[in-house]
């Protein structure tokens, strides 16, 4: 039944213009204010409207409204799981009955996933677009009351309250003007169902009111819980006492209601309000303020707050998740800077203005504004707040300070000086020269794994160039994260040496939990560096001597997770000086992809270590000498595969990057495309002393390559001075990306693909003797002296057809063909064979593989 109430009769106010409407479905047929798809619905037994549509589709309900609409509340039940072919919509206002080329406003609840959220969108001429999301899930039988309204200040607010539960839920809050929202506009219902959800959409209790607008502008400034049964208010300017003294205009739930007393604070702008209940730790609750005048204004405001005696978050369950530190040029985000902060589920509910966020050692306090469970917000200056709206819940301050474009430092903490997350980034952390320069956000890869530093960020990959206030575009990948571990140690004097680990470090261990146990050395003096705190500095006495290896025993070090790292017999080598051969030039990219660098990959084939930066690299081909020093503090260890570029960002972007920590950003000498030199020298204290000496030339590379841009030259042994150089290099693998820099060689004499070195020139002949692909033509290129080969073909029956060569001695390249004939000499049928292949290499190892081609010809 639908029922018109006069508006001053329910709120007992005096107004000049109001409106209602109101339908609790309790008539038997549908009212004829209801228009559109009203054979699809029906009113049920419970006096619900209720879907019954007769086929899977699309059905719309809508009723005119001859009055601005500012508070909606409709009670909704669905006997199913929302998905994105079973949802609702609920137009707020749109100003005509068809919503694929109408104006205005809806929510929905429905999508893809399991994890359905109300969604507010706007619609323009049909074409829609989200402006906000809730925080709620409800993805099985969803049954709830919903709530909406629009203050005169312009913000539209959902609550949700589902029947089982005892309080509302704040899904949004989105800036919306009340001007777009006219008369003569209309309100709907739309389900969108499947054959068998044809009948599970029930509503009731439906609800459309109008406020009167105020010309005032009283703001509500801040809400101070002052004990737990008392509530600060602050407002802008002075209260009318009538109003601000009466208790029915406060009430405050779940569970406490009005306030026993109202007095004014220390000024007549801010009431204190006292409750007869204390207030449960934890608890979020929410305080409705509603002042009406005499002459028809109204005030409201809604504002939630979590009563709580002590913070008990625990490190890493708030965190930083995204930085906008160069917003120029923007792809499509506001053209503002903005943090982005993350409360981890299985937490409770925290104000965040018991929290200090810092940026370069600059508090910045943040309100009292709720973040719950799993939500992600925006932290951004004031004056971009109504910016960032549209894309999530927005904390705003006056005191957010410029971030740096080249990195910075930001903490979150408790306010007794607690850290909950700590970062120092900077431009390598976005993995891609193309997005460091502005425009894109830095993301955290998984919020599971806050410890691992640059590892675990890189620039953004949405389109627009961020994801603020919801999850990051980044694909989680925890298999790519190491176990907490020394990545290096470093000799930087003889009395210190430094210990760099994978992982910010929880505290500073103490002197006493290192030892050297076979020497008498003790630690002195234990420091921290590192932006992250990610390594220690020992200071020693007495001081270590050159080209000694020392064992160091350590226990205590513990990462930011609270990880403990005990390790025994850590060898510590000191730098020595290298003989010639001890480090070899192990892989060269000398003809780069278009835009990329070139690189040079250094290998330790010695037992000691030696200082990067007293060798130096060379060009001396031809008549001219390029010299360039590799300016490094590392120091390369055993085994170590360390490479020399000029851009290592780009060089991550290129080639997978077995280990960042080995790639050095340092001058190269000029490098030519087709052939060059590569010398290594190390600086001694009288001349420069050559320690490696490598001609390349781009015939070195794989015949059968295509293009040789982006494709590294491999040294396929890096202890065998006896082969020539062209056959000691080879073409890095298509497999493994056509360079390894930082890993081995995918070209080792005893790794080597065999496939690398065998192609089918065409895999289709037709020995006909026309002149045209009248053989299979087999070229190889081997690796290493003293192979034999075997080929065998088979038809597709399986039968052996030809034995094509029998412990035949290849050569370092050549040919192998067949001219389509059996064993007897008789020529094959048509159709396809098959080529088995049995390698033996010169160690004795065995590899077999298969090929197919296919014999053609003219049928006569």
């Amino acid at each position: 039944m639908v029922r018109w109430y006069p508006l001053s009769v329910l709120l007992m106010l005096s107004t000049p213009a109001f409106g209602q409407f109101f339908d609790d479905f309790s008539s038997e047929d549908l009212s004829p204010i209801w228009q559109g798809d009203r054979l699809s619905f029906f009113i049920n037994h419970d006096h619900e409207l209720q879907l019954s549509a007769p086929d899977a589709g699309k059905s719309l309900l809508h009723i005119p409204l001859d009055f601005n609409p500012f508070h909606w509340t409709v009670k909704l039940s669905n006997d199913f799981n929302p998905s994105n072919n079973n949802k609702t919509r609920i137009f707020l206002a749109m100003d005509k009955p068809a919503p694929e080329t109408a104006t205005g406003y809806f929510i929905q609840l429905g999508e893809n996933g399991n994890e359905d959220r109300w969604h507010l969108y706007g619609v323009t001429g049909g074409e829609e677009h989200l402006l906000a999301s809730g925080v709620s899930v409800f993805s099985e039988n969803p049954s709830m009351i919903i709530d909406l309204s629009l203050t005169d200040h312009g913000a539209l607010t959902l609550f949700s309250q589902a029947t089982d539960a005892k309080a509302k839920t704040l899904e949004f809050t989105y800036a919306l003007s009340p001007d777009l929202i006219t008369d003569s506009t209309y309100f709907a219902i739309e389900c969108q169902y499947t054959q068998t959800r044809k009948e599970a959409f029930r509503f009731d209790d439906l609800r459309i009111d109008t406020f009167p607008a105020t010309e005032s502008t009283l703001q509500l400034l801040e809400l101070e819980v002052v004990s737990d049964h008392e509530l600060q208010i602050i407002f802008d300017q002075d209260l009318d006492r009538d109003l601000a003294l009466n208790t029915n205009s406060y009430h405050l739930g779940p569970g406490i209601g009005h306030p026993e007393s109202v007095r004014f604070g220390e000024a007549e702008s801010s009431v204190v309000l006292d409750f007869a209940r204390s207030f449960s730790p934890e608890v979020t609750y929410e305080l409705q303020i509603s002042f009406s005048n005499n002459d028809g204004n109204v005030h409201q405001f809604v504002k939630t707050f979590i009563y709580s005696v002590a913070l008990a978050l625990k490190r890493h369950e708030l965190l930083i998740t995204e930085v906008y530190d160069d917003p120029t040029p923007s792809l499509g985000l506001p053209d503002a800077e903005y943090l982005e902060l993350y409360l981890s589920p299985g937490t409770d509910p925290l104000s965040l203005a018991k929290v200090i966020l810092s940026n370069q050692g600059n508090e910045i306090g943040l309100p009292d504004s709720v973040i719950h469970p799993g939500e992600y917000v925006i932290v951004c200056d004031d004056d971009d707040q109504e910016e960032f709206l549209p894309y999530g819940k927005v904390v705003a301050t006056n005191g957010f300070r410029t971030l740096r474009n080249t990195g910075s430092s930001l903490e979150v903490r408790t306010m007794d000086g607690e850290v909950l997350h700590r970062i120092t980034y900077d431009d390598s952390w976005y993995r891609d020269p193309d997005k460091n320069d502005g425009g894109w956000s830095l993301e955290m890869i998984n919020p599971d794994n806050p410890c691992l530093l640059a590892d675990n960020w890189a620039a953004s990959q949405d389109l627009r160039g961020g994801t603020p206030g919801s999850e990051n575009s980044l694909e989680k990948t925890p298999d790519q994260f190491q176990a907490f571990k020394i990545l290096e140690t470093r000799v930087i004097s003889e009395s210190q040496l430094q210990l760099i680990t994978n992982r910010s470090l929880d505290h500073l261990p103490d002197i006493a939990d290192f030892t050297f146990p076979f020497h008498h050395i003790t630690v002195t003096e234990v420091t921290g560096t590192g932006p992250n705190l990610e390594s220690i500095i020992l200071t020693v006495d007495p001081g270590l001597e050159s080209n000694t290896t020392y064992e160091l025993d350590m226990t205590g070090l513990t990462d930011c997770y609270g990880n403990v790292l005990d390790t025994l017999g850590l060898e510590i080598r000191v730098p020595g000086t290298p003989e010639p051969g001890d480090v070899v030039v192990n892989e060269i990219l000398f003809n780069p992809n278009p835009g990329g660098k070139d690189f040079v990959e250094l290998l330790n084939v010695s037992d000691k270590s030696f200082d990067l930066d007293r060798f130096l690299l060379a060009n001396f081909y031809g008549s001219g000498t390029d010299i360039e020093p590799i300016v490094s503090d590392k120091v390369i260890q055993p085994g170590d595969h360390l490479v020399i570029t000029e851009d290592a960002a780009d060089l991550s972007q290129q080639y997978n990057v077995a280990h960042p920590h080995h790639l050095i950003e340092s001058n190269l000498p000029a490098l030519d495309d087709d052939r060059g030199n590569v010398s290594l020298l190390y600086s001694s204290v009288s001349e420069n002393v050559v320690i490696d000496d490598i001609n390349y030339d781009e015939e070195f590379h794989s015949p059968f390559l295509k293009s040789l841009d982006g494709v590294s030259l491999e040294r396929l042994s890096a202890v065998d001075h006896g082969d020539s150089e062209e056959h000691n290099w080879h073409s890095a693998s298509r497999a493994a990306g056509y360079a390894t820099p930082t890993a081995p060689n995918s070209q080792q004499r005893s790794e080597a693909d065999p496939r690398e070195q065998f192609a089918l020139i065409s895999t289709t002949f037709s020995p006909d003797g026309d002149g045209y692909e009248d053989f299979l033509d087999i070229q190889y290129q081997m690796i290493g002296q003293g192979n034999l080969l075997n080929i065998l073909i088979f038809d597709v029956a399986g039968r052996k057809v030809k034995t094509l060569v029998d412990n035949y001695s290849l050569s370092n390249e050549g040919h192998i063909t067949w001219d389509g004939s059996d064993d007897s000499g008789a020529k094959s049928g048509f159709g396809t064979y098959v080529l088995l292949f049995e390698l033996f290499g010169d160690h004795g190892e065995r590899n077999h593989w298969q090929e197919t081609c296919i014999l053609a010809g003219k049928f006569e």
